[in-house]
């Protein structure tokens, strides 16, 4: 009975690991999830994919959060006179 679980851990480590680097190495738990139910019809909870991604070292890629700067104070460039006072 253990080989037959054993079997079914190793083809689910291989399928989250060509998932995860199918998707850039930007997918996570719930991607990775989502991934399994729509390509396989597998259904495996996220805790279980983040317990299997933590012992294969799978890291997702965190996107940088996109900020707007609208002024650049530290510049070398003259400045106006304050005519108005």
């Amino acid at each position: 009975m253990g080989c037959v679980l054993e079997k079914v851990d190793t083809i689910l480590n291989e399928l989250i690991e060509d998932i995860f680097k199918a998707g850039r190495q930007a997918y996570g738990q719930r991607r990775i999830k989502e991934d399994l139910v729509q390509r396989y019809g597998l259904i495996v909870s996220k805790r279980r994919i983040g317990k299997i991604m933590r012992s294969l070292n799978l890291v997702p890629k965190m996107k940088r959060r996109f900020r707007v700067y609208t002024t650049d104070s530290k510049h070398n460039l003259p400045i106006a006179p304050n005519l108005l006072n």
